[in-house]
């Protein structure tokens, strides 16, 4: 559950932020430079915390797709291999790492999923 607890830490200092405290303020608070704050909240602050931490995902419209499909994230990660094994724990951990804006969306994912959802790949990479 070290994810929730990272989000939970970032959706912290974007409110921490929006109720008018300064990037030292929030930077004592929680042990990190007011740049690292600066660089958090230029990142993040576009999110919808609420809805990343009830399906995992950044990703607006991947996100509305999975719930409207009753789509788990271990789920979707087999659609994009195309296979029905039990992907590895390294392969969940970067699924996860995509989906939660950590880590780039490759172009390929990106196609993949477009094709599986039927969105146009614009889409598939709109944040919110």
């Amino acid at each position: 559950m070290q994810e929730e607890k990272w989000i939970d830490r970032i959706e912290s200092m974007v409110n921490d932020r929006a109720a008018g405290m300064t990037y030292a303020e929030i930077g004592a608070k929680y042990g990190v430079s007011r740049q690292r704050i600066g660089q958090v909240y230029r990142k993040y602050n576009k999110y919808n915390f609420k809805a990343i931490k009830e399906c995992g995902c950044v990703y607006v419209n991947i996100r509305d797709w999975m719930n409207q499909n009753s789509v788990d994230r271990t789920e979707l990660l087999q659609m994009i291999r195309d296979d029905h094994e039990e992907p590895s724990s390294a392969d969940l951990h970067r699924m996860y790492n995509i989906l939660l804006g950590r880590l780039v969306m490759p172009n390929e994912m990106t196609r993949r999923i477009s094709k599986i959802t039927g969105l146009s790949c614009k889409a598939v990479l709109e944040i919110g």
